[in-house]
């Protein structure tokens, strides 16, 4: 596998490890044509010559080629490194886009949990992960540097999810995107930022700052006026009823980021059930 500061196919120098997978690791590299910083995804020497793990490489790097989303990373290049290792060259998101959008997730994730009947949440999906007599305490005895990642990790699950069944209603759920569906690549680095952050050290609270303003402890009081204005600091946009849930109307934000913060502001409104707020890709393949 390529070394830091090594350079790919004469074009990409490494410059550090993003995230790491059982048949891959993605790798923050610099464009030496375009002078721009790339993500590129280097498949394992030994998957890249196995012949069932690099035609699925191959049709992965097919399929986002063509789809049209709006929310699905640029690819720029594909090749193989002198090695034979297959790659693909991707659009990336920079540290504090991801940790923006994942402080959104986390954040909807802790607030629709049912919790316990002394501190009861929005009980959009039926867990109670991140609280101090619920699942905290189960990952402090099985995991105790990483329990309170570990519970916010297990509730964002949970929600997509939930996400996930609320876009199966529709008829063409792949063109929907959520809050929690942001596209292959988008959810791909997300996966990977998360996993960094878990194993850095520093508690959520302390990784992503604005979460501390509602949980400092990771298992806050829960104060429902004070959740919805720090989702909504602007208005929300304007949404129709669809069987999938809210779809927002006019044009789809210009961004991952963007994106984020208007499905935040629509779910400030706090409604009995998860209204899965979203735009749709009528282009998608």
């Amino acid at each position: 596998m390529p070394k830091i500061g090594s350079t790919i196919d004469g074009r990409y120098v490494v410059k550090r490890v993003l995230g790491e997978g059982g048949f891959a690791t993605v790798y923050a590299c610099d464009d030496n044509r375009t002078k721009t910083e790339v993500a590129v995804k280097v498949l394992d020497p030994m998957m890249s010559r196995r012949g069932e793990f690099s035609a699925r490489f191959l049709r992965e790097i097919e399929t986002v080629s063509r789809l049209r989303h709006h929310n699905t990373i640029k690819i720029f290049d594909s090749g193989e490194t002198e090695t034979g290792c297959l790659f693909l060259v991707m659009e990336l998101l920079h540290g504090e886009d991801l940790d923006e959008i994942l402080t959104y997730q986390l954040a909807v994730a802790y607030a629709g949990e049912a919790a316990d009947p002394d501190q009861p949440r929005l009980a959009w999906w039926r867990t109670d992960l991140i609280s101090k007599f619920g699942g905290i305490a189960l990952f402090e005895r099985v995991a105790p540097r990483t329990a309170v990642w570990a519970a916010y990790e297990a509730a964002r699950e949970a929600a997509r999810r939930v996400d996930a069944d609320k876009r199966s209603s529709d008829g063409a759920p792949d063109q929907l995107i959520t809050l929690f569906h942001l596209g292959l690549e988008i959810d791909e680095q997300l996966d990977d930022r998360l996993l960094d952050l878990k194993h850095a050290g520093p508690p959520p609270a302390k990784a992503l700052p604005r979460l501390a303003k509602l949980f400092a402890d990771g298992a806050a009081t829960w104060d429902r006026e004070a959740f919805a204005g720090w989702l909504a600091p602007r208005a929300a946009p304007k949404t129709v009823q669809e069987p999938a849930g809210l779809r927002l109307i006019g044009d789809a934000p210009a961004g991952a980021v963007e994106r984020a913060r208007a499905f935040a502001a629509v779910l400030a409104s706090l409604p009995e059930r998860y209204p899965c707020p979203h735009v749709r890709d009528a282009n998608a393949s």
